[in-house]
């Protein structure tokens, strides 16, 4: 019986606030940088299915970002964080965000997922991931999104 206990705890299904595919622990997302809601949106899943957040930068770095902000998106299936594509077409090239103190707004952000689900509510957790320029340590945020 302990045997089978044992084999049961180790043979667990990952956890289900983890992020694949993301370096960054879960609990240190967001503590450098910040993904928030637009403000005024009344509805952040618009007519022609685009997302539009914005990211603020908490740390004392400017923050370098890929052209497509390191973005990811997965969607709660089943307990379980599955990844979607994202069809949304960013500039061709990288992106700095300076720290709060220095550029209040934060840098806008939009996601295109890519749904073949229609079932709702959608669950949806957005990742984004950068460096920071000063000491080149990756910092990430997210922000979990329910589609009614």
């Amino acid at each position: 019986m302990v045997m089978f206990l044992v084999a049961c705890t180790i043979t667990n299904s990952p956890n289900s606030d983890s992020v694949p595919g993301i370096p960054i622990p879960l609990a240190e997302m967001n503590a450098q940088i910040v993904l928030r809601k637009s403000p005024g949106m009344v509805d952040i899943y618009n007519a022609i299915g685009t997302i539009d957040l914005y990211i603020e930068n908490l740390s004392d770095s400017p923050v370098s970002f890929s052209p497509d902000y390191g973005s990811k998106i997965l969607i709660k299936r089943e307990g379980e964080w599955e990844e979607v594509d994202n069809d949304f077409d960013y500039s061709v090239s990288g992106v700095i965000l300076p720290t709060k103190s220095q550029y209040p707004p934060g840098l806008d952000l939009s996601v295109k997922p890519i749904l073949t689900q229609t079932e709702r509510p959608i669950t949806l957790r957005i990742v984004v991931v950068g460096v920071m320029v000063n000491i080149g340590e990756s910092v990430g945020a997210y922000l979990d999104v329910i589609l009614e």
